[in-house]
């Protein structure tokens, strides 16, 4: 009986342990941000392989979850399938963007904007996939709402970070420059979609810390490129990156909570 209780106390323990792994990761970017414990130089490096890795723990988990629920023979699957495609592409971005500040070879445009705009496209497919997918009506007042909010987005993006690239000769760099407020600018009006349409249910809590990755990612995006064309990006221990670094965290607990639902609910249907 003893042994029986011992057992039973141990599995909700093993089976929150990722949730404790997610919360120190949190913990950690926090204390590196703040804190920034040792010098530039390694640093820099340093940084470039947290989010090498950070981006790279997304791709198993959305793949594992792309696999539970049939790749691209279901919708959830197409829409997981596709995610886990971005994080790819946005894998290789942050890994070859940490082999060019390795080799001081960073110029504009570079290989890892091609992965990055790739991998925006993929995560847009996804976020459109699932709008299309939540058969749930605006409301005339919420309707509004969303309107006005993405007007609004779209003109603070297109001031602080579209403007200034319009004074500047434009070349390939521009042009390259000028799809990352594109893409932010629409991920966070899809994910206002999704934040206003979704009410209430298991798979709501999920889908609203993905979209919280989402928004983290994006906001922090916008702030690097304005960062960056005034001179303030330093390459370490940047304010900006910080949210990049908890979106990914976030993505990764979103994954984690939606395989916790799917088994729950396949235990549930085993059990009925």
């Amino acid at each position: 009986m003893t042994e029986q209780r011992g057992a039973a106390a141990e599995k909700p323990l093993v089976r929150t342990w990722w949730l404790y792994g997610i919360a120190a990761l949190a913990v950690f970017e926090t204390w590196w941000y703040v804190f920034k414990p040792i010098d530039a130089g390694p640093a820099s490096v340093f940084e470039g392989f947290v989010f090498v890795a950070l981006s790279g723990l997304c791709i198993p988990v959305f793949g594992l979850l792309a696999r539970q629920f049939g790749f691209t023979s279901t919708k959830p699957g197409q829409i997981m399938s596709t995610l886990a495609l971005g994080f790819v592409l946005w894998c290789a971005a942050e890994a070859s963007w940490l082999v060019l500040t390795v080799m001081d070879q960073i110029t504009n445009p570079s290989i890892a904007d091609v992965f990055w705009l790739a991998g925006y496209m993929m995560q847009i497919l996804a976020l459109l996939m699932n709008v299309r997918a939540i058969h749930v009506g605006f409301k005339p007042s919420v309707f509004i709402l969303w309107i006005a909010l993405s007007i609004l987005i779209a003109v603070v993006v297109i001031s602080i970070d579209v403007a200034p690239l319009l004074t500047e000769t434009v070349g390939l760099g521009t042009i390259v420059s000028m799809g990352y407020p594109f893409f932010d600018t629409v991920i966070i009006i899809l994910a206002l979609v999704i934040v206003l349409k979704f009410k209430s249910g298991q798979v709501a809590k999920p889908w609203a810390v993905l979209v919280l990755g989402f928004l983290l990612t994006a906001a922090g995006d916008v702030w690097y490129m304005y960062a960056d064309m005034m001179g303030e990006y330093t390459n370490v221990y940047s304010p900006m990156d910080y949210p990049l670094a908890i979106g990914y965290i976030a993505f990764i607990l979103s994954g984690g909570l939606f395989i916790r639902l799917y088994r729950k609910q396949r235990a549930s249907s085993r059990d009925d």
